[in-house]
């Protein structure tokens, strides 16, 4: 059987992301595609879990390197136990972060190369980028019309952060599979970009 698509959305909070992912999900299975819609951290694990907490934590902050091991077990989990097998299985996997986050929140230049290494590489990467302000406002639009899991912010939630982050997703260019995408239009105009950069791969 012919091996499945793996396609990865990132960025920053606020970015828009999670969004741009289901609306690609809901257009391959309208076409008749097998999907798998998944995210990192995993939802339904106990570590998965335990991660989204102690990202909320703001009274005991975790470091980053806490946050760098939790967040590479639970990436070896994801690939072995969902990701690689649909992917066997010729589904299109659609993910919502995956290592290209660890990248921004937690590592260095320098440090990536050497860390993309231990994981399975995306067949395509869309980075959606917007102004740190604009992530911002949006974060506290979702959580005051309570469309987020949580409403508690995660502790990387604040415009400095915001900032430093964007400047290293636009760095990530330098992967050939990755694609950024301004996502400061409407959800419809960004799509419309993302689906011929989808089509190309998946058909």
């Amino acid at each position: 059987m012919k091996r499945g698509v793996f396609i990865v959305f990132d960025g920053m909070d606020g970015s828009g992301k999670t969004t741009q992912a289901r609306m690609l999900v809901e257009l391959l299975r309208k076409k008749g595609k097998k999907v798998l819609f998944t995210h990192e951290p995993m939802r339904n694990t106990k570590l998965g879990r335990y991660i989204e907490k102690r990202i909320r934590d703001k009274k005991n902050k975790p470091n980053s390197e806490e946050l760098l091991e939790l967040f590479s077990k639970d990436r070896d989990a994801h690939l072995k136990n969902e990701i690689i097998p649909s992917l066997k299985k010729g589904r299109i996997v659609v993910c919502d972060r995956y290592y290209y986050s660890t990248l921004a929140y937690q590592l260095e230049k320098r440090q990536w190369k050497n860390y993309i290494r231990r994981f399975l590489r995306p067949d395509i990467a869309f980075i959606c980028a917007v102004p740190e302000k604009i992530a911002l406002k949006r974060i506290n639009s979702s959580i005051k019309k309570n469309e987020r899991r949580s409403k508690k912010k995660a502790i990387f939630e604040k415009l400095g952060v915001l900032r430093k982050l964007k400047k290293k997703y636009m760095q990530m260019k330098i992967f050939p599979e990755v694609r950024i995408i301004d996502a400061t239009p409407s959800p419809e105009r960004i799509f419309e970009k993302i689906k011929k950069e989808a089509k190309r791969i998946v058909g």
